[in-house]
């Protein structure tokens, strides 16, 4: 993450891990992918992960969990830098997505549908969804459109009847 502010004449930054003696180490990541070589480390996790999801009627509040946490562990990314769930606003009263953002303590961030149309063309469609919520995509412009300067770092993925994206907000670490 890019760092704001004067940092410390003690702390060296360092954009790759080549651990030196007997470093202590602060990790600012999302990612849960970094091997230390056993060394005893602080994670900071930032809040800067936006998960767009699009599910069927009726989708249980676990099966959302687990179709979450296993793509965040496919891509090797932290549930605690989960910061916003993002879906369609005729989802606004689907129970299983308002379960798991209560359940989570993560915010949900409904998209309006004209939205998504204006840039429904840059992302993976399907006639499918198109047919039955009026868009051709719902899970990356969703990620994307929820956040500020957000880019998609994970296309869709669909696990029976839900689909997952996953977008990262550019944040500035400040000291």
């Amino acid at each position: 993450l890019p760092i704001n502010g004067k940092v410390p004449g003690n702390i060296v930054l360092k954009e790759h891990m080549d651990l030196e003696g007997n470093e202590s180490v602060v990790v600012v990541s999302n990612k849960t992918d970094m091997r230390m070589n056993g060394r005893d480390v602080l994670k900071i996790r930032p809040r800067n992960l936006i998960l767009g999801i699009g599910c069927k009627r009726g989708t249980t509040v676990e099966d959302i969990v687990t179709a979450v946490n296993d793509f965040l562990a496919r891509n090797q990314r932290s549930i605690l830098s989960l910061g916003t769930v993002a879906t369609i606003d005729i989802k606004e009263n689907e129970q299983g997505l308002l379960d798991y953002s209560r359940y989570k303590k993560i915010p949900l961030k409904l998209i309006q549908s004209d939205r998504i149309r204006e840039v429904e063309d840059q992302y993976t469609s399907s006639g499918f969804v198109k047919a039955n919520v009026g868009v051709s995509s719902v899970a990356e412009p969703c990620a994307v459109l929820a956040g500020k300067n957000a880019r998609l770092i994970c296309k869709k993925t669909i696990y029976h009847g839900i689909t997952l994206a996953l977008a990262e907000e550019e944040k500035v670490f400040k000291l």
